[in-house]
């Protein structure tokens, strides 16, 4: 976690977000899909929305890795344009 719980570089959001979805899957949980949620948190962390099923097949990592760098590219692409346009406006 990065100093003082707010998280704006993309390796931490992708390893956080690996570690989750491990342990959800070593917890018998089917990964279903990701996405990120296009209101920021309470101090400004990206917050990403996850859905599972009870499995019966499962993901691979090489698939979950995939997944995971293309969802944090997008919200990091999503919040870079909202913070420039935010900017033009003042």
């Amino acid at each position: 976690m990065e100093r003082g719980g707010l998280v704006r570089k993309k390796a931490t959001h992708i390893q956080v977000l690996k570690d989750v979805l491990e342990s959800a899957r070593d917890n018998q949980l089917h990964f279903q899909g990701l996405t990120f949620s296009p209101i920021q948190g309470g101090e400004g962390n990206i917050e990403y929305l996850a859905y599972w099923r009870k499995y019966t097949n499962f993901f691979d990592k090489t698939e979950f890795g995939d997944i995971i760098k293309k969802e944090v590219q997008e919200a990091h692409r999503f919040f870079l344009k909202q913070n420039k346009s935010e900017e033009k406006q003042l």
